[in-house]
């Protein structure tokens, strides 16, 4: 199977904190992933896929490490920024047949957190 790969960094939202959380400071998180993911895709070059899956492995800084599907918030946005980018055309069942989510593990950076996607062609 055919696969691409890209990375983008930032601070890791949760779900918990998300629905909690103003949806003006919420926005703006939100906002910053997706650009960042438009530019990583643009950054590695990612071609345009029909369809794929998604596997998705969050790396913190943080000393305790969140649930795996906690991060889902960073995930759509990055989605988001890959339909931007052109990458996919959409991000419903159609475009995006499974996404997988891994348990987070903790990152050698003191300063940010990291989200690294790979994209498998199906």
């Amino acid at each position: 199977m055919k696969t691409h790969r890209c990375s983008v960094r930032g601070k890791l939202i949760s779900l918990n904190a998300e629905r909690t959380t103003h949806f003006m400071p919420r926005s703006e998180a939100t906002k910053q992933w997706r650009a960042d993911a438009y530019w990583e895709a643009k950054r590695a070059k990612l071609p345009h896929l029909d369809r794929c899956s998604v596997i998705v492995q969050p790396y913190q800084h943080r000393s305790v490490l969140q649930d795996a599907g906690n991060c889902y918030p960073v995930v759509k946005a990055c989605l988001d920024g890959l339909v931007d980018a052109n990458v996919l055309d959409d991000d419903g069942p159609e475009h995006v047949t499974a996404i997988t989510l891994l348990a987070p593990r903790r990152t050698t950076s003191s300063s940010c957190d990291l989200v690294s996607l790979e994209l498998v062609v199906s």
